[in-house]
């Protein structure tokens, strides 16, 4: 199922966000899918927080991060103390986290593509290449 095919199945897509998306999924390849069972919700400013340091990582490493212009712009426009939720999100070629509402309002996604495919993403990644290598390397 494409990115976008998986998104409007499991979340309302707002028509703001629905061309971005739709954007994303043409450069994607491959079936998305969640990751794993986990939701975890935090404030809009901590995810303002986090997906910004995740960014300045990626910009480090000169690697694109497809989805961050338009999920920052819709977090930003949400009260700072609303509860947003993430999930995994996976592909053969693609990792990811998608954000909505408690009610399953989709607020926007961030994809990265998969340097080492049998890594895997260590619980509470920072982000950073060598909290990656350091989990892979150990298990």
């Amino acid at each position: 199922m494409t990115l976008l095919d998986f998104l409007e199945q499991n979340f309302d897509v707002p028509k703001n966000i629905y061309e971005s998306v739709k954007s994303i999924s043409h450069k994607t390849d491959g079936e998305f899918s969640f990751k794993n069972s986990y939701t975890i919700k935090k404030s809009s400013s901590e995810y303002i927080n986090e997906v910004s340091i995740q960014k300045n990582i990626a910009n480090k490493a000169k690697k694109p991060m497809p989805g961050y212009p338009e999920l920052l712009s819709e977090l930003r426009k949400t009260s700072p103390e609303a509860v947003i939720a993430m999930r995994f999100l996976d592909s053969q070629d693609w990792d990811g986290r998608v954000f909505f509402s408690e009610k399953q309002i989709l607020k926007g996604v961030i994809l990265g593509k998969k340097t080492n495919k049998t890594w895997e993403t260590p619980p509470n990644w920072d982000g950073s290449k060598e909290m990656i290598e350091k989990y892979n390397s150990d298990n």
